[in-house]
């Protein structure tokens, strides 16, 4: 995955993994104004309720503030059904 950029602000971008049933994550992200040159990476697990945007949302505030990089994986439940699957 060489090459990626995270442009500032909220986005999602697709990740390849072979360890993904699909062979690929999506992938929310909140990226802060750029200009800090020692900014931390923040990976964020969802809750069972998949809600992968939504919880990148909130953080992206606190990460704001704090110069951070979000990355939030989903683990949708077409690729990842139950509780096993998104455990494991």
């Amino acid at each position: 995955m060489s090459g990626l950029e995270l442009r500032e602000g909220l986005g999602s971008f697709v990740f390849s993994d072979a360890a993904a049933p699909s062979g690929s994550l999506r992938v929310f992200f909140y990226c802060p104004k750029p200009g800090r040159g020692d900014s931390r990476i923040v990976v964020a697990m969802h809750g069972f309720d998949r809600a992968a945007s939504d919880f990148r949302d909130v953080l992206a505030g606190p990460a704001d503030r704090c110069g951070q990089i979000v990355l939030v994986p989903e683990f949708d439940k077409v690729q990842f059904p139950d509780a096993h699957a998104y455990n494991y």
